[in-house]
């Protein structure tokens, strides 16, 4: 090995590096693409942003978007689609009611006097607090400032299919409450103190 600044050993696995003959071993540097490219990225990132109405830091959370902050982020984002939703809208249910006429005109669907009272169910809004979200539903519901059709439109449910649901739901728990003698109320709330008793028939 003398005279040899590196050798190799073992076909190439181990290399043998000569010790003050300049060699020596450094991490690797991973500094590409530069800073110059990345916030290129970054603003061309900004601009599509700007674009489509949303907020940059709803992808890049900022260090002070906590709270009510995100909650505005996530609002503003929201009505961005939300106008985007109706726009598209009105153009959309003219090109499915006329789809929906042909189809009752060629007899593939059944005739109705009210077929063209529908509208589209939206798919479920942003949202980053579900449960503060949800109990202001519930105070504007009690408040009279919001409809049902309202709240189950945020989480993209049609108002009809979840009253049916519900009344199903309600001859189930009747059934299975008269067949077992277990309370309704129990059935529904299991912190009601005294199922444990009507469950034993005691």
């Amino acid at each position: 090995m003398a005279g040899r600044a590196m050798v190799r050993l073992e076909d190439g696995s181990i290399r043998y590096l000569k010790a003050g003959a300049g060699n020596k071993l450094e991490a690797w540097q991973y500094n590409r693409p530069g800073s110059a490219t990345t916030d290129f990225l970054d603003h061309l990132l900004r601009n599509a942003l700007v674009g489509v109405g949303w907020p940059y830091e709803l992808l890049w959370s900022a260090k002070d978007a906590r709270g009510a902050n995100i909650r505005a982020l996530v609002a503003r984002a929201a009505r961005t689609v939300e106008d985007r939703q109706d726009l598209l809208r009105s153009v959309a249910r003219r090109l499915v009611g006329y789809a929906v006429a042909k189809a009752i005109k060629l007899g593939k669907l059944s005739p109705s006097a009210e077929w063209w009272k529908w509208d589209f169910t939206m798919p479920p809004h942003i949202t980053v607090d579900a449960g503060y979200d949800a109990a202001a539903d519930r105070e504007d519901y009690t408040l009279g400032f919001k409809n049902l059709s309202d709240i189950l439109a945020k989480w993209g449910k049609d108002p009809e299919a979840h009253l049916r649901e519900r009344a199903h739901e309600w001859l189930m728990l009747q059934k299975i409450a008269a067949e077992t003698g277990v309370p309704v109320e129990r059935l529904v709330n299991i912190t009601i103190s005294g199922g444990a008793a009507a469950a034993d028939g005691g």
